[in-house]
């Protein structure tokens, strides 16, 4: 590995290849609401990972960038059955880069891979190639 290189986790959504720097995400977690069907406590988008809630938005909300990229139909189209892994992101504030931010569902998740800038323009892995997301600096709490 080279020092320009940088670790990424891939995601599929809405028919896209996607990548974020690892150093973007708090957590990834797989979620299939089925541990959550006991009708005694239920909260409608917030999620508990390792005993902290996590507020859930969609991608998109998150990302507006995506639906550039995939079909925002089925972006809309999210199901914990269809959609069973759980992204959490960094919160990105400069205080305290890492605060656990919100989350939001996709269809699959890679293991983090390598990618090199300065030899691709696009992150691949797998036979796929992903498009590159970088987040903004920007608050992404709950």
């Amino acid at each position: 590995m080279q020092l320009q290189d940088s670790f990424c986790i891939g995601f599929e959504l809405g028919g896209g290849h996607f990548a974020l720097p690892v150093q973007q995400i708090f957590g990834v977690f797989h979620d299939t609401n089925a541990a959550r069907e006991s009708k005694l406590l239920r909260l409608e988008g917030v999620l508990v990972y390792e005993g902290s809630p996590v507020c859930m938005r969609s991608a998109k909300q998150l990302i507006p960038e995506l639906t550039d990229y995939c079909d925002e139909a089925q972006i809309s189209e999210i199901t914990p059955q269809n959609h069973p892994w759980v992204l959490i992101l960094k919160d990105g504030t400069d205080q305290n880069p890492s605060k656990k931010g919100c989350g939001f569902r996709v269809q699959t998740i890679t293991p983090p891979f390598t990618f090199n800038p300065v030899e691709a323009t696009k992150p691949h892995y797998g036979g796929h190639d992903y498009t590159l997301i970088e987040l903004k600096q920007t608050n992404l709490a709950n």
